[in-house]
């Protein structure tokens, strides 16, 4: 806005200024060679021309500026100021302002699509899906002769308790974590940071699939399976995940969560863990054991930046070097057990190991 006034009394620039002054120099060379009264007479009107200009093109600026402000003040008024002021109105925003969008997000309506989508969600499904397939390797690995129960009943049962142990363990999971997973891009999508449910709700999904799926397995299976799917809700909810914020040990805690499910499955078939025919269950806990690490720690270094943001001390962030020298030692023990596996008394052919 200030150019108008420029344009409207142009300022000499300096070239035009040097130009002007070198031939008023060279013409009175020829002529005037001695005078210098022309030439202190046409300084000192030149600097008297310019002196006007100057001030007239700072205050054709000035003015021209002024006006400006004012009629971009005035815009502004109007564009940020609220469309009532009716204190008890609260869901109008200004419009056409970065506070047009509301500054929450409601609850979505509920209908049972959303709350089979949310549950799925909470109860991380496809973890809980691999978690019951060791459970199931579990009991499909125990010999008949060591059997003590083989049906497809005791089988479902043990399917159906392991996955509501695993659902509420993972739901109390992202309820404790909620706030640190809305920070985190990986995990913000989650129900809760989303607001597509409310921490009740939650809650109380966690409780109801915790009890019902201990009930399944005390009554369905056997009491020491229950005990164990207790425990892994425990170890999971209650000691992985505040360890998480506090020392890199929450790896290995995390590790002995993924090595009962087949614990869980040996038990529902045998009923017992601390025979001398239950040594294949405890490689089968120790194989899941050991794969945590080369898995987990592969996972956990390609979203450090994350785990940082989040606040979790985990090694990727804190020892990447640690992180890499005990994925790979787990993985090499990963090999000594799969050959164990076939000679301590499972039903595991040699060359199964092999392939594993």
């Amino acid at each position: 806005n200030g150019t108008a006034g420029c344009l409207a009394t142009p300022r000499p620039s300096r070239r035009q200024l040097s130009s002007t002054s070198s031939g008023f120099f060279t013409s009175h060379r020829s002529t005037h060679a001695g005078s210098t009264s022309s030439l202190n007479t046409w300084a000192s009107t030149s600097s008297a021309n310019v002196s006007e200009l100057s001030r007239g093109t700072i205050s054709a600026s000035d003015h021209n500026w002024n006006d400006a402000t004012q009629a971009s003040i005035e815009k502004l008024k109007k564009r940020y100021a609220p469309r009532t002021d009716d204190p008890s109105i609260t869901h109008l925003q200004p419009s056409h302002s970065i506070l047009s969008k509301p500054l929450f997000k409601p609850l979505p309506p509920v209908s049972l699509r959303t709350l089979i989508s949310s549950w799925r969600s909470l109860a991380k499904s496809r973890l809980t899906f691999l978690m019951v397939l060791t459970g199931m390797a579990g009991y499909a690995l125990v010999p008949a002769s060591l059997a003590a129960s083989s049906s497809v009943t005791t089988l479902l049962a043990l399917t159906a308790g392991m996955t509501l142990c695993s659902s509420s363990a993972n739901s109390l999971n992202q309820f404790l974590e909620a706030p640190y997973d809305a920070q985190m891009l990986r995990t913000r999508g989650r129900p809760l940071p989303s607001r597509n449910v409310s921490h009740m709700h939650a809650f109380t999904f966690a409780c109801v699939t915790g009890v019902s799926g201990t009930a399944i397995l005390a009554g369905a299976v056997n009491p020491l399976s229950a005990v164990l799917g207790a425990a892994n809700i425990v170890l999971y909810a209650g000691v992985y995940t505040p360890l998480k914020r506090l020392s890199i040990v929450n790896t290995w805690v995390g590790a002995v969560v993924g090595a009962i499910p087949p614990l869980m499955g040996w038990v529902a078939s045998t009923g017992t863990l601390l025979q001398s025919t239950d040594l294949p269950a405890w490689i089968l806990a120790g194989i899941l054991f050991a794969w945590q690490f080369p898995h987990f720690n592969s996972l956990a270094h390609n979203v450090r930046a994350d785990y940082a943001k989040g606040g979790y001390r985990m090694m990727s962030v804190l020892n990447p070097a640690l992180n890499r020298r005990t994925g790979l030692r787990y993985a090499a023990a990963l090999l000594p057990l799969c050959w164990a596996l076939p000679f301590s008394g499972s039903a595991v052919l040699p060359i199964y190991a092999t392939l594993s």
